[in-house]
């Protein structure tokens, strides 16, 4: 297989090079010409890659030159149709067994959105012109993602129906440690992908990744008794020989231990299995074997577990809760207050204001926010998305709330200035905890606000930990505004808002 990007020409945050232009004569038997001597030398598949590279211009895709623009009247599907069906002409009857597929700028369902007016243009515009034989890759679900669901496909497929639809993997580019392939998929996948699965190239560049090529090969071998454990320490076994393989082995259980400790938030365990991996990575060089990244890792482990989070007392009042909207401001002037601060730990002095208020009672956990935004008029709401459980993560004015009530899962849920929402366990999506929790805003001006109720019931879901005084949860809130910096309760910096070692405490009273 061969894969080649068109339009990938941004380099440090400016373009260095001419974009690729498919109305180009010039460019276009360039291609060709560089593709004959990569189907002459053997490869059977080439993949052309624009995905992120094709430029988006006030939400909609846009061919990068002018000329494209007049010869495919400005529509960047039909652009990249015309441009593979040249590519089967030429190519094709030379070389009948080769296989053109494209990654499309739309390359995944949820995180761009399918049913949004540029990617139904652009799907729609390239299915009328492409070549009934040029294949289309996608992504699942979402961008990076494991789990691979029959409702994705079928969603996907219905805009290109008929037409050949191959999976990329992108699960390698999760930061898991010495990861082993661990995707899984609906049955009946394997007929809708034509048998085919791509995993990223980088795979090959990284000496600790390598097992996960292999693991790729022994889960498609046989995925009826795939086993990761096994199958990872095969690979190893057969990369690096016997005593190699063990001192891998060794050190890959002790991190893993390790980053469960960190998990169940067990300080005592991981201040004990820290240097004990430590010590075990420090012997690779001995047995001539690469760290590359690898101390990263404990690094990491080391900075979480010294982190020092913001801690508040909750209170437990006893009265009963009625509808939102009903909610007495008695209520509120009784609960915990707190400001969300600067996410890059600064002093955030020209912040945005974010006032937040926090309290149990009715059996709930209930949280008033407060937040100020002088370019309200400016924001629009989101057209094409479901009310809840939609790919919402990019909407304008973006609250996120993690809610973690015992050692174990967390709750994560997302909602906007409109009232869209969406809730997932952890990052396993909604199928792990489809939560009963109510939302209400309001617009003003210059500001909204929002009252959010989560039922202990469905918290217990997660961990059966009941607020009583003494007793500790962790959270946090984060706030994207659609103007101004990132904003929250116990600021994550350059770590994902997915980590609970940086969750803030609630101890209620």
């Amino acid at each position: 297989m061969f894969l080649i990007n068109i339009y990938a020409a941004e380099g440090g945050g400016s373009r260095k090079y001419p974009w690729f232009n498919c109305a180009s004569e010039e460019d276009v038997t360039g291609l060709i010409d560089r593709l004959r001597f990569v189907a002459a030398s053997g490869v059977r598949h080439i993949m052309i890659c624009t995905d992120d590279w094709t430029p988006l211009i006030d939400g909609r895709y846009v061919c990068p030159n002018e000329d494209e623009r007049s010869v495919f009247g400005d529509s960047v599907g039909k652009a990249h149709a015309c441009l593979m069906n040249r590519l089967a002409e030429a190519l094709l009857p030379e070389f009948p067994a080769l296989e053109l597929s494209l990654v499309p700028p739309p390359y995944s369902v949820r995180n761009h959105r399918i049913g949004d007016p540029k990617i139904s243009r652009y799907l729609k515009d390239f299915h009328a012109v492409a070549r009934p034989e040029i294949i289309v890759v996608w992504t699942g679900g979402e961008v990076c993602s494991r789990r691979i669901s029959k409702a994705d496909f079928d969603e996907y497929q219905q805009y290109i129906p008929g037409r050949r639809l191959i999976l990329w993997d992108n699960s390698d580019c999760f930061e898991d440690f010495m990861p082993g392939f661990a995707s899984t998929f609906y049955p009946g996948f394997d007929t809708d992908s034509h048998g085919t699965l791509y995993v990223n190239a980088f795979t090959f560049g990284a000496p600790w990744h390598m097992p996960f090529v292999c693991t790729v090969n022994d889960y498609a071998w046989n995925p009826v008794q795939y086993d990761l454990k096994r199958s990872y320490r095969a690979a190893t076994l057969q990369l690096y020989g016997e005593e190699r393989s063990r001192i891998i082995w060794d050190f890959r259980s002790k991190v893993l231990e390790l980053l469960e400790a960190q998990a169940a938030d067990d300080e005592a365990a991981q201040r004990r299995l820290l240097p004990e991996a430590e010590a075990l990575l420090a012997e690779f060089p001995r047995y001539d074997l690469s760290t590359h990244r690898l101390p990263e890792t404990l690094e990491r482990v080391k900075e979480l577990l010294d982190a020092e989070v913001p801690q508040i007392p909750v209170p437990i009042i006893e009265t009963e809760i009625g509808e939102l909207a009903d909610i007495p401001p008695e209520f509120w002037q009784r609960c915990a207050v707190f400001a969300l601060q600067d996410n890059r730990g600064g002093d955030g002095d020209a912040m945005l204001g974010s006032t937040v208020r926090m309290g149990f009672a009715g059996r709930s956990l209930l949280i008033q926010l407060d937040l100020a935004q002088p370019a309200m008029a400016d924001l629009a709401e989101p057209r094409n998305l479901r009310r809840h459980d939609d790919g919402i993560y990019s909407n304008p004015e973006l609250i996120e709330l993690f809610v973690q009530p015992g050692a174990g899962g967390y709750g994560h849920l997302a909602f906007d200035c409109f009232g869209y929402s969406a809730e997932e366990k952890n990052m396993e999506g909604n199928d792990g905890w489809n939560s009963d929790w109510r939302l209400m805003v309001e617009r003003r001006e210059n500001s909204w606000t929002a009252v959010i109720r989560i039922p202990l019931a469905e918290l217990e879901k997660l961990a059966p930990v009941r607020p009583q005084p003494g007793v500790v949860w962790r959270f946090n809130i984060l706030r994207q505004p659609y103007r101004g910096a990132t904003q929250g309760f116990s600021p994550t910096r350059s770590h994902s808002f997915h980590t609970p070692a940086l969750f803030g405490i609630a101890r209620f009273q």
